[in-house]
C-alpha cells in the first residue's frame, strides 16, 4: 500500500518530479513486466543468482523514465 504523508499546505500547489514518478509507477498496477515493450520499458536478462539459497533468474528492468529495477524469478513458478 502507497504510504501518503499528510501535508499542511495552506494552498494548493504543483507536485514535485519525485511525487509524480511516484504516483506514475503505482498506477501501473500489472507492474513494469507486464506488456513491457507497449509501456517503454526494457527488460534485460542478467543471467542466475542465488537469493535465499535457491536458483533465481536476475532481470534487469528499465523504466520508461530511465528507472532501473532488479526482478528475481523463482526458475520453477516464475514467480
Amino acid at each position: 500500500m502507497a504510504d501518503f504523508p499528510v501535508r499542511r499546505a495552506q494552498r494548493p500547489g504543483n507536485a514535485g518530479e519525485d511525487d509524480v514518478r511516484g504516483l506514475a509507477e503505482d498506477a501501473d498496477f500489472d507492474g513494469p513486466l507486464v506488456d513491457a515493450q507497449a509501456k517503454g520499458n526494457k527488460i534485460e536478462y542478467m543471467g542466475h543468482d542465488q537469493v535465499d539459497g535457491d536458483d533465481a533468474y536476475k532481470l534487469k528492468v528499465t523504466l520508461k523514465n530511465g528507472d532501473i529495477f532488479y526482478y528475481y524469478l523463482d526458475p520453477d513458478t516464475l514467480h
